[in-house]
């Protein structure tokens, strides 16, 4: 094995939940572009030169500035050197970094300089953070911490170390591995119109301490309200599949997401899904009819505006009225009718005016 004094880089991650595992480079292939720690599978970019720290007996990746090594570029070119979990996730939250400047592997000339850490984030985007790494007198090494008000709790999928300036070489080596296992493995989650209400439903792979899912919803896709709540399944490894009706969609397009909260109130947003609702039509709807006493009636105000209703009968006298503001979207009522006859429900919504005959029956 070529012996090359380096800089040696310790990198752990900690996670929301499962076990460390050490990867120390001993048993793996030099020039591979693929390691696996435990059952967990990495991928690198370029070739993995594994590399032994001279007087220290430890192997790892090697970052080399000036050669092409990992970046695959030419010599003086800014790489970079970057770890893929397998399309898992896992978080970061400090380091070890020993750190030589030098060109002709005798190990002199101590230096610092600038490394530019990016994490890709697996809810998309990106966090970075930009670290000087600067060796005490004497030393070979740094501690570094990243900051947690950047790193702390943010799933990763992907790690990404780029050197800015000062440092010719630096090694990963001792690097604490471990999955990151989410809440909930979602499968899907879909949004259906059935007539004058918005059907949403969801299927999860598996659950970890999922207390369950609040339903929000909302007209501009930045102010939220809660639906209603659907208890999850605890822990479990086994398909699942949840529904919810929004009965009162708004008119326009309306914006869903779910808020999937743990036992410990933690929670997550599944990704927005939209649907517009074209039902532009007041819902009256009057039953059992005929009867032969009590008639319940059901009115969805989709349309948002004031609503006055009135009983009249058959002869159009006036039995009763009720009056609601535009913020009721449903209401629900049971009319006591006792004497045989019609009668007729008047519904006035803004200018519409909608009317229904009722009929009560010995």
């Amino acid at each position: 094995m070529k012996i090359i004094i380096s800089a040696f880089f310790v990198w752990y991650i900690t996670i929301l939940s499962g076990h460390a595992q050490i990867e120390t480079f001993e048993t793996e292939t030099a020039n591979a572009t693929t390691f696996t720690t435990s059952d967990i599978s990495f991928t690198t970019t370029g070739d993995m030169f594994v590399e032994q720290f001279a007087g220290l007996g430890c192997s790892g990746t090697n970052f080399w500035l000036g050669s092409g090594f990992l970046n695959g570029g030419s010599t003086g070119s800014l790489g970079s050197f970057r770890v893929t979990n397998s399309g898992d996730t896992f978080t970061i939250s400090s380091a070890l970094a020993w750190c030589i400047w030098t060109s002709n592997d005798d190990g002199s000339n101590f230096a610092s300089g600038n490394v530019r850490f990016v994490g890709t984030l697996a809810a998309g985007g990106t966090i970075e953070q930009t670290i000087n790494i600067n060796p005490p007198d004497n030393l070979t090494y740094d501690n570094i911490t990243f900051s947690s008000a950047i790193w702390d709790n943010q799933p990763l999928t992907e790690f990404e170390m780029i050197i800015v300036s000062g440092i010719n070489y630096i090694a990963l080596d001792n690097i604490a591995f471990a999955q990151l296992s989410l809440p909930v493995n979602l499968l899907e989650f879909t949004v259906s119109q059935q007539n004058d209400q918005v059907l949403l439903g969801w299927k999860t792979a598996s659950e970890l301490n999922n207390a369950g899912f609040e339903i929000q919803r909302s007209t501009d896709n930045q102010n939220w309200e809660s639906l209603g709540f659907a208890k999850g399944k605890g822990t479990t490894n086994a398909i699942n599949s949840y529904q919810f009706k929004d009965q009162n969609p708004l008119l326009g397009i309306n914006y869903y997401r779910l808020k999937q909260i743990d036992f410990d109130g933690t929670f997550e947003y599944s990704p927005i899904k939209a649907i517009k609702n074209v039902v532009d039509r007041i819902s009256l709807v009057v039953y059992p009819n005929p009867s032969a006493g009590d008639v319940s009636l059901r009115m969805n105000n989709v349309l948002g505006k004031n609503i006055q209703i009135r009983l009249l009968t058959y002869q159009g006298k006036l039995l009763d009225t009720w009056n609601f503001q535009s913020n009721v979207i449903r209401w629900q009522q049971v009319l006591p009718l006792s004497q045989p006859g019609i009668y007729i429900l008047v519904a006035q919504v803004g200018e519409q005016v909608f009317r229904r005959k009722v009929s009560i029956v010995n």
